[in-house]
C-alpha cells in the first residue's frame, strides 16, 4: 500500500475509535483526488504529495491546528476586529 495511505490509517486509528480506518483513509484520499476511484492506486497528485513527505505536508501552520492570527493575537491591539485584547 502507498505510504500516504498507511500514514492516514495510522492517524485515523489514533484519533477516531469506532471508525474503520482503512475505509476512511481510502475514501478521504479518493475524495481529495490523491487515489484513483475504486482502487488504492495513487494518482499523479497523490504521487507528488507522497514524494514531498510528511514533514512538508505538516509545515503549514493550519496543518498543525494553529491559527493564522496566533502570532498576531499575542501583540497588543491586534486580534480579531471588534474585540478587545484583555
Amino acid at each position: 500500500m502507498p505510504e500516504l495511505w498507511e500514514r492516514a490509517v495510522k492517524h485515523i486509528k489514533a484519533s477516531s475509535p469506532g471508525v474503520n480506518p482503512y475505509a476512511a483513509a481510502t475514501a478521504t484520499l479518493q475524495k481529495a483526488g490523491e487515489m484513483k476511484k475504486g482502487t488504492r492506486e495513487l494518482t499523479a497528485k497523490g504521487k507528488k504529495r507522497q514524494a514531498k513527505g510528511a514533514k512538508w505536508r505538516h509545515a503549514h501552520p493550519l496543518a498543525a491546528g494553529g491559527s493564522v492570527i496566533d502570532g498576531a493575537s499575542k501583540r497588543p491591539n491586534l486580534g480579531r476586529p471588534g474585540r478587545r485584547n484583555v
